[in-house]
């Protein structure tokens, strides 16, 4: 009895490390995702025209574009995917200020791959 309760926990162990590791793949490839298309947004030539509010914002300097990265942090049994942007301006674009507009590039970006993004997640 205790030699088969033993192995049962064994092979559940293991089935949930595979589990887990699939998740955390799959994360990983949905970060991948997002940070590729937001950079694809922001890539734009400014060419001294400078973004319309409700655009996302036009490369100037490339800083914003270098700046965003999605990372995969694991807390515990949670894999918790996220946004980055370094610099401090970009909160600023994406909600806007009382003395500018929006120029949403972030949640804007994960709406129109949300579909995509859940295909991913399916993935075996």
């Amino acid at each position: 009895m205790g030699v088969r309760l033993k192995t049962t926990m064994r092979w559940q162990q293991q089935a949930f490390l595979k589990q887990k590791a699939r998740a955390k793949r799959n994360c990983e490839k949905v970060a991948r995702a997002i940070s590729k298309r937001i950079k694809q947004r922001i890539n734009r030539y400014w060419g001294g025209i400078p973004s319309a509010p409700g655009e996302p914002p036009r490369r100037r300097t490339g800083t914003l574009h270098d700046s965003v990265s999605v990372r995969t942090i694991e807390r515990g049994l949670k894999e918790v995917t996220w946004r980055v942007t370094t610099v401090y301006y970009g909160d600023y674009l994406e909600q806007g200020t009382s003395k500018m507009a929006a120029r949403p590039f972030m949640e804007s970006t994960f709406l129109q791959i949300q579909h995509r993004l859940i295909a991913i997640l399916k993935e075996p």
